[in-house]
């Protein structure tokens, strides 16, 4: 099998989200359904908030059958400047033939409008070899030690290349410090103590790309920083999709801190590669931190020299400490047109340029999808229709 089926769709203008009872879409695609194959579904959204903050509740919703995929609810509490992303994955579906539409909703939780920048919405067909494990319960500790929310255990061939994406929510009983991390069995992904956090959740995401041999056991894992209060885990996905044969898997990460006090944005991981004339998931994430409670901290994505203009801009909020830290996880699918050389690059910046933004645990990813046949629509930055690219599978 070369690169995967794949259908998307991306929207970039802004979209208002003020009501706390009924779902608003804010981005929905259509996939083409082959019998027999399952299918996962991911979820990228941008936003930011009213003058005092609030904190809003997505979703994937599956319009076609299985109802709510996946829910996250996510918390941004200073000012119109902080913005934050949202990265969700979906269930593991099998469809049947046809038509199947899939959507991204949200929903305000707090008392500030919230507002929509960017989302994109990907569903890609499972290839053989590829992993998925879910858990929608809820696991709670008040340790200071990680715990287990959710594995995926399997037995990989020798030498076999996968891209590892997980995500989770994970909220408090009350103000507290989290922990969260992906673990493999020996190395710890994304261990950090995060700002102060409240019951309205928070997202953690990690990307890792692994040559992997044998048994396998990763874990999605989660802790209180001081123990004093109660840390909850739910909503754990973990997708592993094995590198198959002729179809590009580049990723680079950057796990060291580094540190600067300007406002032009500095490169902390890219990947330079030759890319084909063909759609590419580009997935990143990282560890943001600021020496103060003041200034902000900034991360965006570059696609082949252009800026994604979907900034995330962070600052730690009164009571949260210096160098206190937030995760972001964010994606996109890269439509490269014509092939040769590409750079993918996860940028920071002291927005202020006062105060020291520190970045850290940094991954970007990047995953060839199959070009050419069936077309689903969405809009693109310029407010046109733009298509994402699937395959029509011989059945």
């Amino acid at each position: 099998m070369a690169a995967r089926p794949a259908w998307w769709s991306q929207r970039s203008n802004d979209q208002t989200v003020t009501s706390t009872t009924v779902w608003t879409t804010i981005g929905e695609v259509t996939s083409l359904g082959a019998v027999g194959k399952s299918y996962f579904v991911l979820g990228f959204v941008s936003y930011s908030t009213g003058t005092t903050g609030t904190n809003c509740t997505f979703d994937l919703y599956d319009l076609s059958a299985s109802g709510q995929m996946v829910v996250r609810k996510d918390q941004v509490a200073k000012t119109t400047e902080v913005s934050d992303r949202v990265f969700l994955i979906g269930q593991s579906v099998t469809p049947g033939a046809g038509n199947h539409t899939y959507r991204i909703r949200a929903k305000n939780a707090g008392a500030q409008t919230v507002t929509v920048k960017e989302t994109t919405i990907v569903v890609i067909e499972a290839a053989t070899g590829d992993q998925y494990a879910a858990d929608d319960g809820t696991d709670s500790s008040n340790s200071t030690t990680l715990q287990d929310h959710l594995s995926l255990a399997w037995t990989a061939g020798t030498n076999e290349d996968h891209l590892i994406l997980a995500s989770m929510e994970v909220n408090c009983s009350a103000a507290a410090q989290v922990k969260a991390a992906l673990y493999d069995g020996t190395t710890v992904y994304g261990d950090r103590d995060t700002a102060f956090r409240t019951s309205t959740g928070w997202g953690f995401g990690e990307v890792v790309k692994a040559t992997l041999s044998g048994a396998q056991t990763w874990k999605l894992q989660y802790a209180s920083t001081t123990g004093a209060q109660t840390i909850n885990a739910l909503y754990g996905r973990i997708l592993a999709l094995k590198n198959q044969a002729s179809e590009d898997m580049f990723a680079t990460a950057a796990r060291t801190k580094s540190t600067k006090s300007t406002s032009a944005y500095t490169s902390k991981a890219a990947i330079t590669q030759t890319a084909k004339q063909a759609p590419y998931l580009v997935v990143a994430r990282a560890c943001l931190d600021m020496n103060n409670t003041t200034n902000l901290t900034g991360a965006k994505i570059i696609l082949g020299g252009s800026d994604l203009d979907a900034t995330a801009i962070w600052s730690p909020t009164a009571g949260s400490g210096s160098n206190a830290d937030t995760v972001i996880a964010y994606g996109t699918v890269d439509n490269v047109g014509a092939a040769g050389a590409r750079t993918w690059d996860l940028q920071y910046s002291a927005v202020d340029a006062t105060g020291t933004a520190g970045i850290y645990e940094a991954s970007i990813a990047a995953l060839e999808l199959a070009a050419g046949g069936a077309v689903r629509t969405g809009m693109n930055k310029r407010g046109r229709m733009q298509g994402g690219i699937g395959r029509m599978m011989r059945r």
